[in-house]
């Protein structure tokens, strides 16, 4: 009998729509609009980022209530949830927003909660029940989503803007949202169990614990959030995803006024950033390509290798030849660093308490990226430029180098229940 086409990969591709459009959207319209958001409202560069800190902030912080949220009710409902809470506040900031307090309600409260009960945990959580094979492919594949959606939409939005003000911006962000309520709503499923399907399709036999097929590790043992946060690689990876996160916030919302103080015309800013979101896809496909076979350390070094050499250019560049380079190399390494770590969670720890371990993951991370933003703020109002931006991301990529070459996937001990870092390679 011939098979049929596995529901997974539509289950991803809806996914991977939903994380193109609304999440891209949102992450690069902020770079985009800031400038003339901040002077319609009337607000310094330090307030304007706070709000974008703000909402750092609640979105990690609500990340062990969305795990919650997600094992009690379903991430298919955590989606649509997200993605009203997301429709709704760019629809009220179109319309109605003519203040700062009602701005920093719609970053913290609609933004913050909206993107965290509604993109990326979730899917990732879907992803997690229906593969395992070629689940570092599964996911990698859904990560592309948010630099083709960010090649495509920084030029859409700052052309929108131009053209029609940073309020349609929002409106058109808010259609986005609300198209992805209906494709969630119609076509996500929870699990594979519950339709009769198995994980990858039933077409390979799970890969056993520790080295699989090649070199990935991936483990078989049932962790759980207790067990995890003893281990030294829990919070490795934590970093990981910070690093990650600083360099996206600070390329999207910070490097087109940089190019632009740098004496770079501002839509060749604005394309050059969007080319960054394009190049990145490439290093998150390397990772999916790569990550269910190749020693997953490795990887990291060179991303965070690629990415320090990207920020120590894009300092200085003054031509377009330049800005290009240092966003390519900057580019690859945050594809590869941003994805890398999340690959490295779920091979590490597994899937049966994965919502909770996520929801805790996240939320570290998240408050640490909270912290970075506002200081950069900061330093621009104090100085003009945005010197201290590049110098702490290459800081940041030298410690991500670092533990890319000491991490080591942990055990769980059998006898007492306790988790201890291994001492063997990965």
């Amino acid at each position: 009998m011939k098979r049929r086409p596995f529901y997974g990969w539509l289950n991803l591709a809806v996914l991977w729509l939903s994380y193109g459009t609304v999440v891209a959207a949102i992450s690069y319209a902020f770079g985009v609009v800031v400038n003339d958001m901040a002077d319609s409202l009337g607000m310094t560069m330090t307030l304007a980022t706070g709000a974008y800190t703000g909402y750092t902030l609640v979105h990690a912080l609500s990340a062990p209530l969305a795990g919650k949220f997600i094992n009690r009710f379903g991430a298919k409902a955590s989606m649509a949830v997200g993605l009203a809470l997301m429709a709704i506040g760019c629809l009220l900031m179109a319309l109605v927003g003519r203040s700062v307090w009602f701005y920093y309600v719609f970053w913290i409260f609609f933004i913050g909660f909206g993107m965290r009960f509604g993109t990326l945990l979730p899917e990732q959580v879907n992803i997690s029940k229906w593969f395992f094979n070629y689940r570092g492919l599964a996911m990698a594949l859904l990560l592309t989503a948010g630099g083709v959606g960010g090649y495509i939409f920084t030029p859409v939005c700052t052309w929108v803007n131009s053209h029609s003000g940073w309020r349609s911006v929002w409106l058109m962000i808010a259609a986005l949202a609300g198209a992805s309520i209906l494709l969630t709503l119609l076509v996500v499923r929870e699990s594979p169990e519950k339709y009769g399907l198995q994980p990858d399709n039933g077409r390979s036999p799970a890969a056993k614990a520790g080295k699989a097929a090649g070199a990935a590790y991936k483990t078989s043992e049932c962790w759980r959030l207790r067990d995890a946060e003893r281990t030294a690689p829990f919070y490795m990876l934590i970093f990981l995803y910070f690093a990650s996160s600083y360099q996206l916030s600070i390329i999207s919302s910070q490097a087109i006024n940089h190019l632009e103080l740098q004496g770079i015309e501002r839509g060749l800013a604005a394309g050059a950033v969007g080319m960054f979101a394009l190049i990145n896809t490439f290093g998150r496909v390397a990772v999916g390509v790569l990550g269910d076979r190749v020693d997953m350390k490795k990887i990291v070094v060179a991303g965070a290798a690629l990415s320090a050499a990207g920020f120590l250019l894009l300092m200085n560049a003054t031509g377009m030849a330049a800005v290009y380079i240092s966003l390519i190399l900057s580019g690859l390494g945050y594809g590869i660093i941003m994805v890398a770590p999340q690959n490295m969670l779920l091979n590490y720890y597994g899937s049966y308490d994965y919502a909770n371990i996520n929801g805790l993951y996240s939320m570290i991370a998240g408050v640490l990226s909270s912290i970075p933003s506002v200081l950069v703020g900061w330093f621009y109002d104090l100085r003009g430029d945005y010197s201290f931006a590049w110098i702490l991301g290459i800081a940041l990529m030298a410690l991500c180098l670092l533990i890319g070459l000491i991490i080591r996937p942990p055990r769980l001990c059998s006898r007492t229940g306790m988790a201890g870092q291994a001492l063997g390679g990965n």
